[in-house]
């Protein structure tokens, strides 16, 4: 090692070690003691903070009523007594939770140069809305957040702030809800899909501009004065954003976009409804520019390079810091306005005794707190890297089968299907955030797939397989149970997941395979019956009209004259009434077997019409045409176009899978308005309408739209291991010796 960087090594780690002298317990247990805020938190008997949800919740309540101010006071007034309330009666046993965030949240760095005595705090409030922090690798950037997070759970109550972490190194915020929930803490995004993290402040600028909102019809300016005047608790919120210049790298100029918007409203709006941002970074550059980072207020610098100090504290002191110090400076930026703190260390680590790390006892102690106050902790915990096996889908499917049953027969012949794709990479305060899509019935309803990878592929066809394996039409009895049809066409695909074997192990009905796609012209022979069938039906008053306008629809379409064999067979059936039917078939098995053979279940459709008044969307069992490896076809056949356009109004789905861009895009694209895609080929989602975002290769995320409602959304694959797909090589070392 260079003399040089092992000098700096081991000063480093001599710092390390003497910052451990000053643990966080004690530092704990100095602001406890000494309780140096004011306005103080009230605890005694007949105490208690009544809770206000968030507006965005119940801002609708107020629509109709929103030109009178005094109207809406009424009605607050009235949901107020519906809100929960918590007991204040008895104080916490280790004294903290003791003060408000009426004015403010107070950020204690640690002990103010170095004395033992002085906890002091830096707030953020009017004067200083937001923060930034920056500190280069190995400066104790992630100790000196912790150290902040810890201390604000231990001066205010779960009540009085919500914590908001996002962590683009994935791992150092994930542990506040990774075993238990921190209860001040609602959502750590430990991710670098940077959509995830865009939803989460998405969420949050809509409930600060429902705040907004609120105070206006109540008519107070701020936080504070609605408290006051309505003795109510509205929380402050923070956003604490570990590397956020991670967020401006990896985003598109969309994103970036989107992005400006959504900070630009909350350093505008915050300061009036409490909601604050602190950033956290090695540097600036790339990040935030110099008007955005005006509205950064408060500004901590631990050890960092000298230009970086310079545009953060405005001086470049920090730069000359020991490990285990911080400057900060909301000032002028001259050097005599830097304050200096020494930040508590926290272990985090078990140690040789087997003692529980501090870290984690500090968080279990805080939830019991909770739990005491009649809190139940929970925070939404989005891991990027994390993939639930493919068991957890299949326990899912089982679990809401009743559900779909009863949404496919409410829906009035609208859904054919629900299905469930995975873990959603969106923000919600939803305990369970599946994705699901419904099947419609209706013109061009199919489902597309493009993506280059060819795992991914397969695995859409796994996904789609398991959900139609597990719906009501597959139960024991159901007379419109699922048929499939599958072209191999891509024998890759094939050769990483059999999904022949998939479907014939688990569906109980019927399962074709083709490898050819000549014999495509099956489907349309297919497709042309049902719509021969269905037409006839609107209108036939007797099972030998039925007959005739069968036999003439199905020439119509097929582009062939069977007006003879539709005169024969309606003569056949003439003057037979419904329920001679049945007889009249006999008669004819045995005179034309071959054309009661073609004809039988044409006229077992007319019957369970008459007898039980089936809807068009009731004649046909439900058929999935699977045709995986449209790539390989340089175009599409015009009858098998027309099938795919019209096939969901008579019960047939197209699931088509491509890897690469198919010269025939546009065909399948045109007659589907499922699509999904993943990989990182940007021309594959431009071509589908879908927002690209900046990804790796292997992501675990797949993006889907769906174009008649307009949406774009996405999800996390589950745990799936597909085969090997060996390539065919010799041995030359067993032939050669």
């Amino acid at each position: 090692m260079n003399p040089m960087l092992k000098n700096f090594a081991s000063a480093a780690k001599e710092q390390i070690e003497a910052s451990r002298k000053l643990q966080h317990e004690r530092f704990f247990n100095v602001l406890t003691s000494a309780k140096l805020s004011e306005p103080a938190v009230e605890y005694g008997h007949g105490k208690q903070v009544v809770l206000c949800p968030e507006p965005v919740s119940f801002m609708d309540e107020f629509f109709d009523i929103s030109n009178s101010q005094q109207l809406c006071i009424d009605k607050f007034r009235e949901m107020i007594k519906e809100f929960p309330a918590v007991d204040m009666s008895t104080p916490p046993e280790d004294g903290s939770w003791f003060h408000s965030t009426m004015d403010g949240i107070n950020l204690r760095p640690g002990f103010r140069n170095s004395d033992p005595s002085a906890p002091d705090a830096v707030t953020m409030g009017d004067k200083a809305v937001h923060g930034v922090v920056v500190g280069r690798t190995g400066s104790g950037k992630s100790v000196f957040l912790n150290n902040l997070i810890f201390n604000m759970m231990a001066e205010y109550s779960p009540w009085e702030l919500n914590l908001y972490l996002a962590d683009f190194k994935k791992v150092e915020l994930s542990r506040y809800l990774a075993d238990e929930h921190a209860p001040h803490v609602k959502a750590v995004a430990a991710t670098s899909e940077l959509r995830y993290v865009i939803s989460m402040i998405s969420w949050l600028v809509s409930c600060m501009q429902a705040r907004q909102d609120l105070f206006a019809r109540l008519g107070v300016q701020k936080l504070a004065d609605f408290r006051t005047k309505f003795g109510v608790m509205l929380p402050r919120v923070l956003l604490i954003v570990d590397e956020f210049q991670q967020m401006y790298l990896s985003a598109t100029s969309k994103e970036s976009s989107i992005l400006q918007e959504m900070l630009t409203a909350i350093t505008k709006l915050g300061r009036a409804t409490g909601f604050h941002l602190l950033f956290a970074s090695q540097e600036m550059s790339g990040a935030l520019s110099g008007s955005d980072l005006a509205n950064f207020k408060l500004r901590f610098a631990l050890p960092c390079e000298s230009e970086v100090s310079q545009a953060i504290l405005g001086n470049a002191k920090a730069s000359s810091l020991e490990i285990g110090t911080v400057y900060v400076n909301m000032e002028s930026g001259a050097e005599e306005d830097n304050i200096l703190f020494q930040v508590p260390f926290i272990q985090d680590k078990e140690e040789r005794t087997g003692a529980k790390p501090y870290f984690y006892d500090y968080i279990s102690r805080t939830v019991s707190k909770a739990e005491q106050f009649g809190l139940k902790p929970f925070g939404k915990l989005y891991q990027e890297d994390y993939i639930e096996r493919m068991d957890s889908l299949l326990d899912v499917l089982e679990q809401v089968r009743s559900t779909r049953r009863r949404i496919i027969n409410h829906s009035g012949g609208q859904y054919l299907d629900v299905c469930t794709l995975g873990p959603a990479v969106v923000y919600s305060t939803r305990r369970h955030d599946l994705e699901t899509f419904f099947i419609e019935r209706g013109v061009n309803k199919n489902i597309l797939t493009v993506t280059p990878e060819i795992d991914d592929a397969a695995y859409m066809q796994r996904l789609l397989a398991e959900n139609f394996i597990s719906s009501p039409h597959e139960e024991n009895g159901s007379y419109d149970k699922y048929q499939h049809v599958v072209f191999a066409l891509n024998p890759v695909i094939t050769a990483k997941y059999d999904l022949l074997s998939t479907l014939e192990n688990n569906s109980k009905s019927e399962v074709l395979m083709y490898k050819d796609p000549d014999a495509m012209q099956l489907v349309c022979g297919a497709y042309f019956e049902r719509s021969a069938v269905a037409s006839a039906l609107i209108t036939a008053q007797s099972v030998s009209e039925f007959l005739r306008l069968y036999f003439k629809e199905l020439g119509r379409l097929e582009g062939e004259n069977f007006s003879e064999q539709g005169e024969y067979a309606s003569k056949m059936f003439d003057g037979v009434r419904d329920d001679e039917i049945s007889d009249a078939c006999n008669r004819v098995r045995e005179e034309a077997p071959e054309m009661m053979n073609a004809i039988e279940d044409k006229i077992g459709i007319y019957q369970d019409k008459k007898l039980y008044g089936l809807e068009r969307y009731e004649y046909f069992a439900p058929m999935v045409v699977w045709i995986s490896g449209i790539e390989t076809l340089d175009s599409i056949p015009s009858k098998l176009t027309l099938a795919m356009k019209n096939g969901m109004q008579v019960n047939m789905l197209f699931a088509m899978f491509s890897v690469g861009e198919p010269e025939s895009m546009y065909d399948f694209l045109s007659t589907s308005d499922y699509l999904f895609a993943s990989g990182t080929n940007e021309k594959i989602y431009d071509k589908l309408g879908i927002q690209y975002t900046n990804k790796t290769r292997g992501s675990i995320v797949i993006d889907f739209r769906i174009k008649s409602l307009d949406t774009v959304r996405s999800f996390k694959k589950y745990l799936f291991r597909l085969d090997e797909c060996v390539v065919p090589s010799i041995d030359f070392d067993n032939i050669l010796g």
